[in-house]
């Protein structure tokens, strides 16, 4: 899609976050000062929404909070087009409600403290608007923390991820994607009400799984497709074989279907480490922008991270000892959570 360029070259004015909006989202729980904000992001990155870094002061010890705010884009034209208040809808569900599912679940289940998970930033406010019944860009926000002062960043993504990177980050997957399950097993209502919840599509209108729908959707990338002189040739053959379709909302396949991220790559992992040199091995990771979820093969989410993300010749030669590696934390994370793992065997997934 061609946005144009003066919307994204970062010349149009952002405007800050005023301390009345902050102490709305924070809620009664603190008492704003003072704040101070700047542009989290480069320009040209991260254009469907307005990222913001925040300090804040809060009485009554002047005590520091590092936030990072979410807020609706600048440009009409972006607004349009990105679907903000029902993304930040399903990213409100994700880190207030989905985290806290998580947690419970493990704590319920025993599971010793230095082995709990938590995959998800702190979230300390979330506000989306509402025009009739559908959600809108306006007043809506997002606070979470700021986790880079406590040592996380983005691994390098022109390189892509290492051997050490790609290890921690795939157990990491597996386990998020496992926990989900588990409250789909343990849990049904509450995987049904949160869950599912989070991840509704938001994309046109209709069933989840509307042929009407997916026709939209199909037709619009076709459009796009028109406009690339080397695809051109193949279009009508590609059209004939509706081998794309099956990627428009896909009807997910059990028992392995859970939440998947749907944008799985290094823009969307925060690594943490000990030194500031790239070199360093990652100590933890976190897992943000949840704008995309949906309820799909979990195994989508792997192959986007491993082709997207990881550095020249990685995959090709761990490729077989990488699905292991998930499939075995996938199946620990099941085992500490007491479920049946008999229908979750390496040759079904």
């Amino acid at each position: 899609m061609d946005i144009p360029e003066e919307e994204v070259s970062g010349a149009m004015s952002v405007p800050p976050l005023t301390k009345s909006e902050l102490a709305d989202l924070l809620g009664p729980d603190f008492t704003v000062e003072s704040l101070k904000s700047e542009r989290l992001t480069q320009a040209g990155d991260n254009y469907f929404s307005n990222m913001q870094a925040v300090e804040v002061k809060l009485l009554p010890h002047r005590r520091k909070l590092h936030l990072v705010a979410k807020l609706p884009p600048v440009s009409s034209f972006v607004i349009g087009i990105s679907h903000f208040g029902d993304t930040l809808r399903k990213e409100k569900i994700m880190y207030l409600e989905v985290a806290k599912v998580f947690q419970d679940i493990q704590i319920e289940s025993n599971v010793p403290v230095r082995e709990l998970v938590d995959l998800f930033p702190k979230c300390y406010g979330a506000h989306v608007s509402y025009v009739d019944n559908m959600p809108v860009a306006e007043k809506s926000a997002l606070i979470l923390e700021d986790l880079r002062p406590l040592g996380y960043r983005c691994a390098d993504r022109i390189k892509g991820l290492d051997l050490a990177h790609t290890y921690l980050v795939v157990s990491r997957l597996a386990r998020l994607h496992a926990t989900a399950i588990a409250v789909k097993i343990k849990k049904p209502l509450v995987f049904k009400n949160v869950i599912l919840h989070a991840c509704e599509n938001f994309m046109t209108e209709g069933p989840p799984h509307d042929e009407k729908k997916k026709d939209k959707m199909e037709d619009k990338l076709f459009e796009q497709l028109a406009s690339i002189e080397e695809i051109k040739p193949y279009l009508d053959c590609l059209k004939k074989s509706n081998a794309l379709k099956p990627y428009f909302f896909p009807l997910p396949i059990e028992p392995f279907a859970s939440i998947k991220h749907s944008d799985f790559c290094t823009n969307n992992i925060l690594f943490k480490y000990t030194t500031d040199s790239y070199e360093s091995l990652p100590t933890d990771v976190k897992f943000i922008d949840f704008q995309m979820t949906q309820y799909d093969s979990p195994v989508r989410d792997l192959i986007f991270l491993l082709y997207s993300s990881t550095d020249n010749g990685l995959v090709p030669d761990n490729y077989d000892h990488f699905i292991q590696l998930y499939h075995e934390h996938f199946i620990d994370a099941l085992m500490k959570l007491g479920c049946d793992i008999k229908p979750f065997s390496y040759d079904v997934l």
